[in-house]
């Protein structure tokens, strides 16, 4: 160009995006920008030419004419020398000038726009007036963005003002384009853009949805439909920008940050999502130049803020204002990117969704004298919406709303506006009010959406359907009325019937409201009693006699009938209770009925549904709703007398009464079938047609079995209940009206209706007459239109409530705000959408949604999943509950068309479209659904699966090992079966259930202990670990029988100190099988009481227990007959048996066991109170008296001989170890801590300080509470599992929270005394899992949850998680379980008196686990509270409060109690109620949080070896909410990410590569889902390394799958197959892997022939080595062979070998490396100038020994006694001698890193390799077999040392380089056996392999054994030409065939084979 400047130029990557964006328009003028300056006055246009012409100089962007692409691939915009001339245009002569105008601008814009022609811009100068023209300029947005036109137009006024005035500019001239485009691309390729990206990518690790305002499509519209975004603006008042900026100097901000808060509230309140995401606009310009650049450099910021509804705009500011500094610290990382890293297919696609725009532009632009006014004509697509603010404070602002037209309606913006900027107002004129109380609605909208959608009322002229049905009966009193069963009734006959029945009833007793029963099949004599009951006053309660007859039977009994009416009295009377008083409905009266007023709030009938507590509740609706639901259907349905209406469903169903009553009233013909469950599909088709059924309502469920054809009388059909899809509509809607009809039980079983039509969408519709529908919040407030929420339900047809539950009725049914006084709402549960027409749209229930594994589900998704399948016609999903509360998957299907559905096939097809945890573990095949009598499907009858084949999610025991595990985790959790995956802790299990496993394992002969199981919670981990129990020298000393005096231990100290314990016990009651007797009661006890020396304690003195030989106890049980006695009686005599018994208690005389037999004769189970003093039990003892009781009666009745299973260590033993230890270093050094502990501020509990005189146990006040299951199984197994903790870390939370909020104190600390069961050794192996005895350890804890807001403990927050994790660090902290307080304060004197006069906490808390309550089981606990425990009376309270907390596991899940006891003169009651108040409030909110979303995570101490901190662990969860563990690296990792680091943009030397070619038939599928199998079982395939935290990690977690794609060759010829195939293989070897993008492997499956395949596996070096390929092939193959991987054994974990490495002690190892590279001359270099950063692949020389010089070398090796690997040493180092002249040389060599003492080591998969230097002096003179011998005696003390890492040795060579060689050599000697993979594979054989791996050292030598060794040489070309290294080659195989053939050689000679072959002519080696 003339100009000098570029005539093109690269793009930058801001235009990058928008090109390519623009090219997936199918527009191609969605990208158009476009603006109009309007200018009045007089212009002078040519000098405005002037001014263009000199703006275009200036202005590269606007001289940018195409985009192309060039030659040399790239893409490049084009720039012309000169701007094209305005386009003037005169439109005076138009009839509208400003119409023509911008029809003009309009047309334009709506061009498609071709870049690679152009032109790329537009400007045109239109004349409207005299005075007035219109400036409009189009570009692309390629070239332009918005802050580029305001620049634009201002410099163009500048240059027309300085040319027409003829003075200077005022503004500088305008840079060029190159500058922002150059800046572009440094940034990219520089650190700013990595640590941006990581920024961001972090931010939005968990992908999170997009926000969508009410009123959105849920769908995209055809993206052709409005190119441009719809408009709306405002002007904001004065008032408005002042208000904004007050309030943000206020708050002390800005006023653009407080909007944007404003904004972020807004959203929160609009969508009711507090995670919410904003999109920020800004110019992502940085500096001068950058400001002066027109052009496209435009982005968008996504701010995620978490908005609570209880915040107010002040509390909610600061973490704005800090995620904006964020944000725009990192402003130039583009969106766009963010996309793409987030593997978002495109940006609308990304998370943004609103975005807020502050344009801070001038109104009007100065052209010397005339003004020019700026109006935006488009500014490119929008994601979504966008909320503007265009101005400034100083000169005011406009508020605009711009949409995305795809995704919003036009007429609706003006309304998101005025709310939008209405809320803005009252948030900051109010900045401390919480954001929920502010209204988003105008009275308008509240008038539209409570009263015109709501107007419904219809007068009706009676309340009662006796009253309609007597006037019909007058009207056609020979009208068929009902029809069924042979017998057929006039409307007269019934009128006559039913008044005798009422007479008769009456005669009976029933009045008004008295409930009568009719239990009787479906026929017309049930019409007659169900109209009988409401003339006589009555309400009447259908019963069904197929229901199951104890649910008949409770129905009876909760609503106490009168009488029931049946039709036949035996059947009837085989299900009710016997005392019912029936009424046969064909008896007759003595006399007329009296007619009786009906009162039309009267109770009409009782339906019972089912309850979330598992008893049907009584639903109780009165005659008023009765009447109108009549009256609305009969006329909504268009029923009349020669109507003939279907009653399908069972009477006993509400919908029901939609049928028969508005039949009825209308004079129809009602026909009543048979019983669902007794016609079939064909019947009911017959019976539709014979009967002539014109109206029917039937489940989609039946609709979907029936053919809708040849029913032309059929003119109305009903649906309703359950989902309607699109399938049955189009056949069943055609040709007749097809209603959809929702309504729950509780309003009258129908609310709402619609009807249904083919092609549209399926509503629920409007209310019905006279009812009354609210769509409302969390706040009982109505939403914003278009939002989603739940439905409320009002007016004539709510229920008066369930019968006999008050507390459940004032739940459901609220009073209704919007209606009349007194009038009441139900809340139905249902989410629903309403539409501007007030139509409703179902969405699901509220608590649709299961949990599975931590992760929301929604079971539609799995269903719809499974009905994919062409073979599948229906399918149902279920959730079912495991005893520990867990869920698991099943899936019920019905093939289509009889076809066949294979589940095994069925479950691998919907794994490749759901992810893991949403496939069911099983799925059943069933001919036909199960239904109700309504039609429904019966879901509570649908089968148990059989236990689902073992496959990836969940297979069963292989080794032997494995099945006693499976059935002891079986027999400790309660779980009928058990897979090898299940963990321990997540079905349930705790730290005292993990006792009982290990006493139960020990009995089984294992060798386990309790710390191995929370290491290795499954039973595939666990089997892996234990060993068989010793026979001899095991934990239990053969000699220590548990008997004499031994010092007593800590917790008996401190009972005796607080006063005498004769009284103090724990006792059980047990249930005794019928049939037993004293006698062998008695001898049983004998037999438990010699077995454990606990039960035979004495108390010598305060310091001294004794326990006295077996064979001495005395008689301690007795007998009560309770035979025929009520179970109130047998309590009685139950508590009178237990005082007397811890009454006959003598601790000083060994009297510790008492025992009553409650007798209730000999055929029925009696009860075994057994009392025992505390000194002999703990609440573990219990979990194994039990068993040894059963075990002991066995014994005595006979029927087992086993052996008793061991006991273990005594507690004896146990304690004298304790006394002996308390003095040691170890033990004293603790008492720094329990003083600071001790020193503890926190609330006061208490209205004064204890007095042991007074406040002892005699006082003790108790009270408690009991939280249900849905609350319990949250805390006891969700919360421990997802954040890996104990039950007494979630309790102890939930307990200082509520403390802190009940008695504020001025920290967040509370200080606790906490009970343990304190079976642990004092450094000393202990096995007390079977002992009984006294072991409870009680140690102070500061609890520190730290500040949390109790709105949001009550909400269950995310904060939660944050004060558990703190709490659980805090106990974790607490050294041996906290067991050496109790040795410091009891068992040592010197540190004793100390603690003692710090006092102890005033609070206490044990949990005491789980037992099983109320289990039909003989020997286990009896009753709903089996387990009691007091201390002595007259002992000193020690704590002014004691909490304790019990799990009992009951037939409706599990239970947790909790047990406050405080003496009642330092406490009242109140206070203690407050406080358990608060205690349940907070564990409701921990249960709550555990169904939040991204619960749980990890702490330190889950992953110590890591060496992180929770900030660390927290910002990798963050990234990756799937991580399951955080290993370190080890050194050779450490070097390998550094690596892959510094040489990002070279080839990585350590992508390692297999390729197999395969022969056979091949199952790509199959083989892929193989290889997804292997990287399950050994997820360290898939890690991914972090290296932006404190120490560079490796983070497992999720199920990814490695990248795999398929090629299909098979049509190549052979040189071209070979050809693409090795270019492929190449390519991927190629290819970086970025380490922090799991998992670094990728894989091509390349069909070569039909029956021919190759895969190729790349994966790099740092998660795997030689030998764990071939551990990897071994089991890809197995897999593939088995479909899953039930043949392989668990595999050993990965971080067993870190611990290992963690174990060792590395100051020796470095020393043991220290003293071999002692005096080293230096380093031995082959190319010492080789840049090290320089990657280039290696060329690759291969030789072939033949077999007998092969043989040779093997002899060679085995004479000399070394291995073959120490003979290539011995060659490399003459090689290297050769090559550097030096005979002190060193070298590299790679070692497998096993050690031989690490279990399962052999079968580990991970780099456990290392590379190591081999130093060899070359002694010449030295027989080469005394050389080898050397080497191997130098190497022999190094073995227990190659971990240590090679910069680590290195180092100790004192030289200061980075390397000591650069040299390295090794033996190929991998595990790869070919002829077991062919065994294994069957069919399919593997022909060929080859693995292919790299290395940063510029030459490597790798010998290869076999029947021809192979010696290969790979060098870098850079360092080494073709020539040197085939000469190098030539000599290798030279010194090796010098070994092979002379034995007598020395070392000498070896070198001048060297040599000669050196000289010899090149040839082949």
């Amino acid at each position: 160009m003339g100009t000098g400047r570029h005539s093109r130029l690269p793009l930058s990557s801001a235009q990058q995006g928008v090109w390519l964006a623009h090219r997936n328009d199918p527009t191609a003028c969605r990208y158009t920008c476009a603006e109009c300056l309007t200018l009045d006055g007089p212009l002078d246009t040519a000098v405005l030419r002037r001014a263009w012409a000199r703006l275009g100089a200036e202005a590269d962007a606007l001289r940018v004419v195409r985009f192309a692409h060039e030659a040399d691939g790239g893409l490049y915009q084009v720039l012309a020398d000169e701007v094209a001339p305005l386009r003037e245009l005169d439109l005076r002569g138009e009839p509208d000038a400003e119409a023509a105008a911008l029809a003009y601008a309009h047309a334009d814009l709506d061009a498609p726009l071709d870049l690679a022609t152009g032109p790329v811009s537009h400007a045109a100068l239109l004349r409207t007036a005299e005075n007035r023209h219109l400036l409009y300029l189009r570009m692309h947005h390629a070239v332009t963005d918005g802050y580029s036109m305001h620049l634009l137009h201002s410099t163009l006024a500048d240059l027309y003002t300085s040319t027409l005035r003829g003075q200077p500019r005022t503004t500088t001239p305008l840079r060029e384009l190159a500058g922002l485009v150059e800046r572009d691309a440094k940034y990219r390729a520089g650190a700013d853009f990595e640590v941006d990206d990581a920024y961001w990518t972090k931010r939005f690790a968990d992908h999170p949805e997009p926000m969508r305002l009410p009123g959105a499509r849920a769908e995209r519209a055809d993206p052709t439909r409005g190119a441009r975004p719809v408009r709306t603006q405002a002007e904001l008042p004065t008032t408005d920008v002042e208000l904004f900026s007050a309030t943000a100097t206020e708050l002390g901000t800005s006023w653009q940050v407080a909007v944007i808060g404003a904004t972020a509230a807004y959203l929160q309140r609009a969508t009711g999502r507090r995670d919410v995401v904003l999109g920020l606009a800004s110019n992502a310009r940085r500096g001068i130049a950058a400001n002066r650049t027109p052009g496209m450099a435009a982005n968008t910021l996504a701010l995620r803020v978490d908005v609570a509804p209880s915040m107010s705009l002040r509390g909610l500011l600061p973490s704005v204002a800090e995620e904006v500094a964020q944000a725009q610290r990192h402003e130039r990382y583009r969106y766009d990117d963010l996309c793409r890293a987030l593997r978002v297919p495109a940006a609308e696609e990304g998370p943004l969704g609103p975005i807020i725009n502050f344009m801070p532009y001038p109104r009007h632009y100065a052209f010397a004298d005339v003004t020019a006014s700026a109006l935006n004509l488009s500014a490119g697509p929008l994601p979504d919406i966008t909320f503007g603010l265009t101005g400034t404070a100083e000169d005011g602002l406009t508020a605009s709303v711009d949409a995305n037209a795809a995704l919003h309606r036009e007429d609706r913006l003006p309304a998101d506006l005025r709310r939008w900027t209405e809320f803005l107002r009252s948030v900051t004129r109010r900045p401390d009010r919480p954001l929920h109380s502010i209204d988003l609605l105008t009275v308008a909208e509240r008038v539209e959406l409570l009263v015109r959608r709501n107007e419904t009322t219809c007068e009706r002229t009676a309340n009662s359907v006796v009253d309609l049905i007597e006037a019909v009966a007058r009207q056609h009193p020979d009208h068929v009325a009902v029809a069924g069963r042979g017998l057929s009734l006039t409307y007269a006959e019934l009128d006559a019937r039913s008044a005798a029945l009422a007479a008769r009833l009456a005669e009976h007793g029933v009045r008004r409201e008295d409930v009568v029963g009719l239990a009787m099949p479906r026929s017309p004599h049930l019409i007659v009693a169900m109209l009988a009951v409401l003339r006589a006053g009555g309400c009447y309660l259908p019963l069904d006699l197929g229901y199951p007859p104890d649910r008949i039977r409770y129905m009876v009994t909760d609503s106490a009938p009168r009488c029931v009416v049946v039709s036949d009295p035996a059947a009837a009377g085989a299900v009710l209770p016997a005392d019912t008083h029936l009424v046969e409905v064909t008896e007759r009266p003595t006399t007329p009925h009296a007619p009786v007023t009906i009162d039309p709030d009267g109770a009409a009938n009782i339906i019972y549904t089912s309850g979330s507590t598992g008893s049907p509740k009584g639903v109780l609706s009165h005659h008023r709703g009765l009447a109108n639901l009549a009256l609305d259907h009969s006329a909504r349905f268009g029923l009349d007398a020669d109507s003939s209406v279907l009653q399908y469903v069972s009477p006993a169903f509400d919908a029901a009464g939609g049928d028969i009553w508005p039949a009825l009233v209308a004079g129809a013909r009602l026909v009543l079938p048979a019983d669902p469950v007794e016609v079939s599909t064909t019947d009911l088709i017959t019976l539709l047609r014979d009967e002539r059924i014109t109206h029917v309502a039937l489940p989609p469920s039946m609709l979907r079995q029936l053919s809708a054809e040849g029913l032309p009388d059929l003119r109305t059909l009903v649906v309703g209940g359950e989902s309607t899809d699109a399938n049955v509509v189009d056949r069943w809607a055609p040709g007749r009206r097809m209603m959809n009809m929702y309504g729950p039980t509780e309003a009258c079983c129908a609310a709402t209706g619609a009807q249904v039509v083919p092609g549209e969408p399926l509503t629920i519709g409007v209310p019905i007459d006279n009812v009354t529908v609210y769509v409302l919040d969390a706040d009982l407030q109505p939403v914003v239109p278009g939002a989603a929420g739940e439905l409320y339900v009002a007016g004539t047809g709510v229920a008066r409530g369930y019968l006999n539950q008050p507390a459940l009725t004032a739940e459901k049914f609220l009073p209704c705000p919007f209606g009349p006084p007194g009038a009441r709402m139900y809340r139905t549960g249902d989410r629903v959408h309403q539409d501007d027409e007030g139509v409703l749209r179902y969405l699901g229930r509220s608590d649709h949604q299961v949990k599975i594994r931590g992760h929301r589900v929604e079971l539609g998704e799995i269903e719809a999943a499974l009905g994919d399948d062409p073979a599948v016609g229906n399918a149902i999903v279920m959730a079912t509950a495991a005893p520990s509360g867990n869920k698991r998957l099943v899936g019920y299907v019905v093939p289509r068309d009889a076809a066949q559905v294979d589940p095994d096939s069925l479950r691998a097809k919907v794994r490749t479209v759901l992810p893991e945890y949403m496939v069911p573990s099983a799925i059943v095949v069933l001919d036909e659904f199960p239904l109700q009598p309504n039609g429904k499907v019966d879901r509570k009858a649908l089968p148990e699966p059989d236990r689902p084949r073992a496959d990836a999610a969940d297979r069963g025991p292989v080794t032997e090992e494995q099945a006693v595990l499976c059935k002891l985790f079986a027999e400790v959790l309660g779980i009928d079966e058990i897979g090898v995956r299940d963990s321990f802790f997540e079905l349930g299990g705790d730290s005292i259930l993990a006792l009982r496993l290990v006493s139960a394992a020990r009995a089984a002969g294992m060798d386990v202990d309790s710390r191995q199981v929370f290491e290795h919670p499954t039973v595939g981990e666990l089997a892996e670990v234990v060993r068989p129990l010793a026979t001899e020298g095991g934990d239990a000393d053969p000699d220590d029988d548990g008997t004499g005096a031994f010092p007593a231990p800590p917790i008996v100290r401190w009972a005796l100190e607080l006063g005498p314990v004769d009284a103090f016990h724990q006792s059980m009651c047990v249930r005794v099988p019928a049939g037993a007797d004293l006698d062998r009661l008695t001898e049983a006890l004998r037999l438990l009481i010699d077995r454990h020396p606990a039960l035979r304690t004495r108390l010598v003195d305060d310091r001294e227990l004794h326990v006295d030989p077996p064979g001495r106890a005395d008689a301690v049980v007795s007998a009560v007959d309770v035979t025929g006695r009520s179970a109130h009686e047998v309590a009685a005599v139950l508590e009178q048996q237990r005082a007397a018994a811890v009454e006959a208690l003598r601790p000083a005389e060994g009297r510790v066991v008492r025992a009553v037999w409650l007798d209730a004769g000999a055929g029925a189970p009696g009860t075994l109170l057994l009392v025992l003093h505390h000194l002999a039990v703990d609440g573990v003892s219990w979990r194994i008296l039990l068993p040894d009781l059963a075990h002991a009666w066995a014994v005595v009745s006979g029927t087992d001989s086993t052996p008793w299973s061991p006991l273990g260590t005594s507690a004896k033993t146990w304690s004298t170890q304790l006394a002996q230890a308390a003095t040691e270093p170890h033990w004293t050094a603790q008492t720094e801590l329990w003083r600071r502990i001790l020193r503890t501020g926190g609330p006061a509990i208490g209205t004064r300080d204890l007095d042991p005189g007074t406040d002892t146990f005699a006082t003790a006040a108790t009270t408690g509470i009991t939280l249900s299951a849905d609350v319990a199984e949250p805390l006891l197994t969700v919360l421990p599992d997802r954040y890996r903790a104990t039950q007494d870390d979630i309790l102890l939370t939930a307990l200082a929270l509520a403390v802190g909020h009940h008695l504020p104190a001025s920290g967040s600390a509370v200080l606790v005394d906490l009970e343990g069961h304190g079976r642990h050794g004092a450094g000393r192996a202990v096995a007390l899992e079977n002992t009984v005895g006294w072991f409870t350890s009680i140690h102070p804890v500061a609890v520190d949850p730290g500040p949390v807001a109790w709105s949001t403990v009550e909400s269950g927050g995310a904060e939660l998680g944050t004060a558990v994790k703190r709490v659980k660090e805090q106990l974790r902290a607490i050294p041996d379980h906290g067991i050496g307080f109790g040795m410091a304060r009891y068992l040592n004197a010197a540190t004793g008196a100390e603690l003692a006069g710090l006092g102890a906490p005033r609070l206490a808390f044990n949990y005491l686990g789980r037992l099983t309550a109320g289990a039909d089981a003989d020997w286990a606990p009896a009753g709903d509270d089996p387990f009691a425990g007091t201390a002595d009376p007259r002992m000193a309270m020690p704590h002014a409060l004691e909490l304790n907390a019990i799990a009992y596991d009951r037939a409706d899940g599990t239970h947790l109690e909790l047990r406050a006891m405080w003496p009642s003169g330092v406490l009242d009651e109140a206070a203690v109620t407050g406080l358990l108040d608060a205690l349940r409030t907070a564990l409701i909110g921990f249960a709550a949080h555990a169904r939040g979303p991204g619960v749980g995570g990890l702490t330190p101490s889950d992953v110590p070896l890591a060496g992180l901190d929770q900030d660390d662990i927290d910002e990798i969860t963050e990234r990756r909410p799937d991580t399951t563990d955080i290993l370190p690296l080890t050194p050779l990792q450490e070097a390998l990410l550094l690596h892959n680091l510094i040489t990002v943009n070279a080839v990585d030397a350590y992508n390692d590569q297999l390729r197999l070619t395969f022969e056979g038939p091949l199952d790509a599928a199959r083989m892929r889902g193989a290889l997804t199998t292997v990287l399950r079982r050994h997820p360290v395939l898939a890690a991914a390394f972090e290296h932006d935290v404190a120490v560079p990690v490796q983070v497992l977690g999720g199920t990814p799958e490695p990248p795999w794609t398929e090629h299909d060759l098979a049509h190549l010829d052979d040189a071209e197959l070979d050809r693409r195939a090795d270019r492929l293989a190449t390519a991927d070897r190629m290819a970086r892997f970025a380490l922090d993008e799991p998992p670094p492997m990728r894989c091509r499956l390349i069909k070569r022939a039909a029956d021919r395949h190759e895969l190729v596996l790349t994966a790099h070096h740092i998660v795997w080595d030689g030998w764990s390929m071939a551990i990897v092939l071994r089991e890809l193959f197995a897999c593939y062979a088995d479909g899953d991987d039930r043949a392989l054994a668990q595999p050993p974990r990965y971080r067993t070998y870190l611990n290992w490495l963690a174990e060792q002690d590395f100051s020796v190892a470095v020393e043991a490396w220290a003293r071999y590279l002692a005096d080293l001359p230096g380093p031995t270099l082959f190319a010492p100038g080789l840049p090290s950063t320089a990657q280039v692949t290696h060329d690759l020389l291969i030789a072939e020994l033949p077999e007998d010089r092969s043989a040779a070398l093997v002899a060679r090796a085995r004479e000399a006694g070394v291995t073959l690997n120490t003979l290539v040493q011995l060659v490399w180092a003459v090689l290297l001698n050769q090559l550097t002249g030096a005979d002190d040389v060193v070298f590299g060599t790679s070692v497998s890193g096993r050690p031989p003492d690490l279990p399962g080591v052999d079968r580990m998969v991970g780099l456990l390799t290392n590379t190591i230097p081999v130093r060899v002096r070359l002694a010449r003179d030295a027989p080469v077999a005394d050389a080898l011998t050397a080497l191997t005696r130098e190497q022999v003390p190094l073995l227990d040392h190659h971990h240590v890492g090679l910069a680590t040795i290195q180092r100790q060579a004192g030289h200061d380089r980075t390397g000591l060689f650069d040299t390295t050599v090794m033996v190929l000697n991998y595990p790869f056996d070919p002829a077991e993979w062919d065994a294994v594979l069957g069919d399919l054989r593997v022909s060929d392999y080859a693995l292919s791996d790299g290395t940063p050292f510029p030459l490597r030598m790798v010998v290869v054994p076999g029947r021809k060794t192979q010696v290969r040489l790979g060098f870098r070309p850079d360092a080494v030409g073709g020539t040197d290294a085939r000469c190098l080659l030539r000599r290798a195989v030279a010194v090796f065939t010098a070994l092979a053939h002379d034995t007598d050689q020395t070392v000498s000679d070896l070198i001048a084979a060297a040599s000669a072959a050196g000289r010899s002519p090149e040839g082949p080696a």
